[in-house]
């Protein structure tokens, strides 16, 4: 059969299509503690070819769009509205998304409770010292409705985490090490704890041993006349 691209010389490469995997440009946030009436809203974004199917569940089970939750997919963001929460709405739950190359999820955890306690320190931090290069450990103690983020500051300014400064959290006890301790390590130190029913302070001074206050001047041997 005569083919005009044929005649004059011309050939031409089958159309190839590619389909992208899925992927989570952006990942459900963390477990959260909420209260029962509450609302909440969990959100991610998607990137791979269309088109993307995203399914919703809750420990396995399907969730379908109703009262309590509404669902929507639009420019690759899906989302998942909950109202109205109870205590059976605790649980896992993972969002999956599909398309002709494959699958792929992420998941989160909910806990819903009667009653959410803010936090409160039940062991402030107290004044402390420390020697010159030396290291000094600050601790402190919180109650409260987990789960409970804390942050540590020294006159004010957040401190970061690094070969300077450590912290822990165990058991509700807060520490942070403060390591080869200078002059400028002395001041204010305060510890913040926070949950979504609130949060507390603590704080207190850190003074550095073996720091002069003022520098002597050079000795010299001096003679007086007569």
């Amino acid at each position: 059969m005569f083919h005009p691209a044929l005649a004059a010389g011309r050939s031409y490469a089958p159309l190839l299509l590619i389909t992208i995997l899925i992927v989570f440009i952006k990942k459900l946030d963390s477990s959260r503690v909420l209260k029962q009436n509450d609302s909440t809203r969990y959100e991610c974004k998607i990137g791979g070819s269309p088109e993307i199917k995203v399914t919703w569940y809750k420990n396995e089970t399907e969730i379908h769009d109703s009262e309590k939750y509404r669902l929507s997919f639009v420019d690759s963001v899906a989302v998942i509205e909950m109202h109205n929460l109870s205590l059976e709405d605790s649980g896992d739950y993972t969002c999956e998304a599909c398309n002709a190359a494959g699958s792929a999820n992420t998941s989160t955890s909910l806990k819903v409770k009667d009653r959410i306690l803010p936090p409160s320190f039940t062991r402030k931090v107290k004044e402390s010292s420390g020697l010159l290069h030396s290291s000094v450990v600050l601790d402190c103690k919180v109650s409260g409705t987990p789960p409970i983020s804390v942050s540590w500051f020294h006159d004010g300014h957040e401190i970061t985490i690094g070969d300077k400064y450590q912290t822990t959290l165990t058991d509700n006890t807060c520490t942070l090490k403060v390591n080869a301790l200078e002059e400028s390590d002395m001041g204010n130190y305060s510890c913040t704890a926070t949950n979504v029913a609130g949060s507390d302070e603590c704080s207190a001074y850190l003074t550095v041993r073996g720091v002069s206050s003022f520098q002597k001047p050079p000795y010299t041997n001096h003679q007086c006349d007569i």
